[in-house]
């Protein structure tokens, strides 16, 4: 007998957030898009430009990468509008409440093209909030968009981590 599991099943968002990073990596932006959005979708929400800042800060823990992976996704698929509606959105939610996530920022900054000030939102975390999600800089699929900015390089070298040519 042969069982078959959906991992990007819409009650598992973490594991369909890590298919979206995987899929984003090999340039299959719409199987990306698809495993966020059912997530999205599976929490009867229309996805994070569709909500008000006080609905997204009460689905803010859930998965702290999400809305960035599918706002940079957005944007790698040429939806920049969107992608610049979602970055505000969470730009707002971290003025609210401190602790959202700057590398959430970050992913949406790679996605509407502003890798300068991707870098300076992951600075932050790193160097100001302590993220502890530091240490994968420089094995995250979607930060190898940086890997030629010279400000990303001198972060890695901060944080004493290699700048891994291939994840």
């Amino acid at each position: 007998m042969s069982a078959s599991l959906d991992f990007t099943a819409a009650d598992n968002p973490l594991i369909a957030c890590s298919f979206a990073i995987l899929y984003e990596a090999q340039d299959r932006l719409a199987d990306a898009a698809m495993s966020i959005t059912k997530v999205l979708h599976s929490q009867d929400d229309a996805g994070l430009a569709d909500i008000s800042i006080d609905e997204a800060l009460k689905r803010r823990d859930w998965h702290v990468l999400l809305n960035g992976m599918l706002a940079l996704v957005a944007g790698r698929s040429g939806a920049i509008g969107s992608t610049s509606e979602m970055l505000d959105i969470l730009l707002a939610c971290k003025a609210k409440r401190e602790r959202a996530s700057s590398v959430e920022i970050a992913l949406a900054l790679i996605g509407v093209g502003k890798l300068d000030d991707a870098v300076a939102w992951l600075n932050r975390a790193a160097l100001e909030e302590d993220d502890s999600f530091t240490m994968w800089f420089h094995i995250f699929p979607p930060l190898r968009h940086l890997r030629k900015h010279r400000g990303f390089k001198d972060l890695l070298a901060k944080l004493n981590l290699p700048l891994n040519r291939k994840p």
